[in-house]
């Protein structure tokens, strides 16, 4: 690896991500929208286990669609009509927040 190219990746990964990391947690304290988010984050893998676990089934075709707006989800609805035609497991998975 040439020495910008590590020198840039270890910027990244020990000053930037941790940086980031500790920015967002602390900014959390003050701002609910944040601190929701970062719990919806923390939460998602143990929500997507539990959701596919239901999906045993070793004849059916798995497939997992996620989307991050209301937009994505609504441009990926034809492709769900058409997978379900041909008897797809379908996973959803959303990452975004709605305030009312």
């Amino acid at each position: 690896m040439p020495a910008m190219r590590t020198f840039w990746f270890a910027v990244y990964n020990f000053i930037g991500v941790p940086s980031l990391w500790l920015f967002f947690n602390l900014y959390a304290l003050i701002n609910s929208k944040v601190k929701e988010g970062l719990k919806d984050r923390r939460d998602l893998f143990n929500l997507l286990n539990k959701s596919l676990s239901a999906f045993k089934d070793k004849n059916r075709k798995k497939v997992i669609i996620h989307s991050s707006s209301l937009g994505e989800y609504q441009q990926a609805i034809p492709l769900i009509e058409e997978l379900r035609k041909k008897n797809y497991n379908i996973v959803l998975s959303f990452f975004f927040t709605v305030r009312l």
